[in-house]
């Protein structure tokens, strides 16, 4: 067998261990509610963001073949570690006043992440929508003052 051969055989091998690696899909049966938001908000949220920070992933044909998959995996599970749409009710109000004042930052800048974008280009954010997040933002804050 020749050298080249024997490098695609190796490859095709350490691929087909790989796949025995499945990932594990975050779920949560403690989640309360979802964040409740106005229905402009809540479409530009679904699209450009619960794929990494809800419990409403949808999850391509491709997070489920290793290596890739565990890439995704962990930029799934690193979004809902730092905020997760799907637990809000579960926050209490310090919290949520922290995440909403990230969300209107982040959207200027990180979110949603180049790799994300790369692969889902109908995500990323204009500024009408940034404009739009950012006021609901600025609402919620005033209902979280008027708590605190």
């Amino acid at each position: 067998m020749s050298k080249i051969h024997m490098i695609i055989l190796s490859v095709l091998i350490i691929f087909g261990i790989q796949q025995i690696i499945k990932i594990e899909i975050p779920i949560d049966i403690n989640a309360k509610e979802e964040i409740k938001t106005p229905d402009e908000v809540a479409s530009i949220l679904k699209k450009s963001c619960y794929d990494c920070h809800s419990y409403d992933t949808k999850w391509p044909w491709y997070s489920y073949v290793a290596p890739m998959s565990w890439f995704v995996d962990y930029h799934v599970k690193n979004g809902l570690f730092w905020l997760n749409y799907s637990r809000w009710d579960n926050y209490d109000d310090k919290t949520k006043e922290k995440l909403l004042r990230a969300t209107a930052r982040l959207i200027d800048t990180t979110m949603p992440n180049e790799f994300y974008l790369a692969l889902h280009s109908d995500a990323k954010l204009s500024e009408e929508q940034k404009n739009i997040i950012k006021n609901w933002v600025e609402s919620e804050l005033e209902k979280l003052k008027t708590k605190l």
